[in-house]
């Protein structure tokens, strides 16, 4: 297969207008001109996991309170959750 030369396929190139040009710069901007800017949803704040060091007794019990909970349906049911509730309870609150 033959390959034109670049000088053959730039002069058939069709002339584009000045609408032409405008409409596709409109749709392809990330924020077109003259029109209200979309309001976005408040982002909601993930949780960020932390490493916190303790006692291996204390952890142990931990988890022993957290099986428990998985086993009875309590609320809980996780290390994150048992101490989230503890920090709650505390006088901390998630924002």
């Amino acid at each position: 297969m033959a390959v034109k030369k670049s000088s053959e396929t730039a002069t058939k190139k069709a002339n584009v207008s000045q609408e032409e040009s405008e409409r596709l710069a409109s749709e392809l901007a990330d924020k077109p001109y003259g029109s209200q800017p979309q309001v976005r949803a408040p982002d909601k704040r993930k949780a960020v996991p932390i490493s916190v060091s303790l006692p291996p007794s204390m952890i142990e019990q931990i988890e022993d309170v957290v099986l428990a909970n998985k086993r009875g349906g309590m609320p809980n049911r996780t290390v994150s959750a048992l101490i989230r509730s503890a920090l709650e309870a505390q006088g901390f609150k998630a924002k």
